[in-house]
């Protein structure tokens, strides 16, 4: 499954936070995944069971990314949160068909920023941000998130916190823990 530009309307407009998007499924679930960011030379892979690995110029070679190491439970108040956007919420329905209350987000968490697609995920992989929210998502666009990111301990969910068969749900939440993420869900359901 290939997403060749994710984020094609950040890339329109010139600016670096595009990615590309390369997945291998089996019985519906991702195996396989690369997030390239190539106008941040940056490369994040896994495979299952395997690990995720980042490649960028910032650590000069291959990086294990390692599961985050859970102190106490991480609340919304204490997290930095992205979102792709206002589509698919409750502000702006557009091509969404749940309006997702985003808006409860944005008024809870210590810090929120909106963010670019594919980006957005690997910031909660390198350990940037707490948790990124998509509340419209193709298969293409989470296929090689959803992988990546559970190689790299994270917790991964659609916005209705189902975490096994969400490829095709439409939407997608990572976030650095189990607690963050079933807060955040709460937060935006309807």
């Amino acid at each position: 499954m290939i997403d060749p530009i994710d984020g094609t309307t950040w890339y329109k407009l010139g600016m670096p936070v595009y990615g590309s998007l390369i997945a291998l499924i089996q019985n519906g679930e991702p195996i396989l995944g690369s997030i390239g960011l190539p106008a941040i030379n940056t490369l994040v892979y896994a495979g299952k069971d395997l690990g995720c690995f980042i490649h960028s110029g910032k650590n000069n070679g291959r990086q294990l990314l390692s599961k985050p190491v859970q102190t106490a439970p991480m609340c919304v108040e204490q997290a930095t949160i992205t979102a792709s956007g206002m589509h698919g919420t409750s502000t702006w329905i557009e091509n969404g068909d749940t309006p997702w209350s985003l808006i409860s987000v944005l008024e809870r968490a210590k810090l929120f920023k909106f963010s670019a697609d594919c980006i957005q995920h690997v910031s909660v992989l390198n350990g940037a941000s707490d948790a990124a929210i998509d509340t419209i998502m193709k298969p293409w666009d989470s296929a090689a998130i959803i992988i990546c990111a559970r190689e790299a301990g994270l917790t991964v969910m659609d916005l209705n916190g189902n975490q096994r068969g969400i490829l095709k749900s439409g939407n997608l939440l990572t976030a650095k823990s189990e607690h963050l993420a079933k807060s955040l869900v709460k937060l935006l359901t309807p």
